[in-house]
């Protein structure tokens, strides 16, 4: 079976959020994120002329949003953490609630249901 091109497929959802680099040195940075398909993308501005990173939703296992600490502008940061196959975890922030909100609600429709995740498992340990 043919994958999808990560071209095609509805806009889902699409905007600037923060992205908490994979650097030693741990800090927030500004990206605008595409939800386009089954794929989360990634650049460092809305000209979306340069694509940084891609995630397949296909293998998102978690979604979770939580408040984050204060930012220097006294405003609580809305965390989303992504938890992929693997392990692999992406932490993005805002600092709109509304839009943290709106963007989790679109990301958990990729996670898996508990029962389907174990049945995949059995069946793999079956093979």
């Amino acid at each position: 079976q043919l994958r999808n091109s990560m071209h095609e497929g509805d806009m889902l959802m699409q905007g600037p959020l923060s992205k908490l680099s994979s650097g030693l040195v741990k800090r927030w940075q500004e990206r605008y994120f595409a939800l386009r398909g089954h794929y989360l993308k990634y650049f460092p501005d809305e000209a979306k002329s340069v694509v940084k990173g891609v995630w397949d939703m296909a293998t998102l296992r978690s979604c979770t949003l939580s408040e984050g600490k204060q930012s220097s502008g006294g405003a609580a940061l809305m965390v989303l953490v992504l938890v992929f196959e693997g392990n692999t975890k992406l932490q993005l922030s805002s600092r709109d609630e509304s839009n943290a909100r709106l963007w989790h609600a679109s990301l958990s429709t990729f996670v898996a249901p508990p029962e389907a995740a174990q049945k995949g498992q059995g069946a793999a340990a079956g093979s």
